[in-house]
């Protein structure tokens, strides 16, 4: 099946894409059946900077949207629902004509998820604050740039993307003591990498599995939605923690993130349980 999508993501159910955020550098687009491109390596996200490139090792066509930006008006290919998901969206419609909408679809869920990553997410001056905890190569700073590195506002510069968001110190550079060649070495998202030029990068979702480049500091992982949604300008500041509060902090956010899935499945499997036993009432 073809569809074309076009508008403000929120407007209409075929809209694509925000032409405008209100609040964060991105947002997540769902469509039911998913979207039909082709599969590299288990996945049908591409990064932009892998272009053509990626399209062709995966047999798939640079028009489809794999490894670029998305134009006004394209046509993307829908696939279909699963069988649970074709049962709960025939529930839905079957509800929505008893209420007298003619089977048309809600618009929206009746009730909201907590937005579990803004929680004490800015300062009073609205700099998004990043916790961390000093990497392998943070006692090679130099002293001022171990106390900058703590109390200085950094901005999120336009060269960055999911596999990393590159921050511009307001003030110099950020230095080591000295620097030599590493061996490339394993990197994980949150990793802060220090290059030649001192601005440091935060390696986010999508970043490689390997690196170079010394690592001053990391991310803790509770942060790193935070982190995701930085937009060009932003501005951020790193405020130090202990490991032990780092993966306390990530066992609290793992938690809340269970309790709202198994809420999720409780009440859709009581949705479809009580639009199952409606016929058998009614007749």
């Amino acid at each position: 099946m073809r569809r074309r999508h076009a508008g403000r993501l929120g407007r209409r159910a075929g809209a694509c894409g925000p032409s405008r955020l209100a609040a964060g550098g991105r947002h997540a687009f769902a469509r039911r059946g998913a979207l039909r491109l082709p599969r590299l390596l288990g996945r049908r996200r591409r990064p932009r900077r892998a272009g053509a490139a990626a399209c062709g090792a995966a047999g798939g066509d640079e028009r489809a949207g794999i490894g670029r930006r998305l134009a006004a008006g394209e046509a993307l290919r829908r696939g279909e629902p699963s069988a649970r998901g074709a049962a709960l969206l025939a529930a839905l419609a079957q509800r929505a004509a008893q209420a007298g909408g003619g089977g048309r679809l809600p618009a929206a869920a009746p009730w909201l998820a907590p937005r579990l990553v803004a929680r004490g997410g800015a300062d009073g001056s609205g700099t998004a604050v990043l916790r961390a905890v000093p990497g392998a190569a943070y006692g090679q700073l130099t002293q001022a740039a171990r106390e900058r590195l703590w109390r200085e506002r950094l901005a999120a510069s336009p060269a960055s993307d999911r596999m990393g968001v590159r921050l511009i110190p307001d003030a110099h550079p950020i230095e080591l003591e000295r620097r030599a060649e590493l061996r490339s070495h394993g990197v994980l998202p949150g990793a802060v990498q220090l290059p030649p030029g001192g601005h440091p990068v935060a390696l986010a979702a999508g970043c490689q599995t390997t690196g170079g480049y010394p690592v001053i500091l990391h991310v803790i992982a509770a942060d790193l939605p935070r982190l995701g949604q930085l937009r060009p300008g932003d501005g951020t500041r790193f405020l130090r923690v202990e490991l032990e509060e780092a993966q306390r902090l990530l066992l609290r956010q793992q938690r809340e993130l269970d309790r709202l899935e198994a809420a999720l499945r409780l009440r859709t499997e009581r949705f479809l349980q009580e639009q199952r036993r409606a016929p058998a009432a009614d007749s």
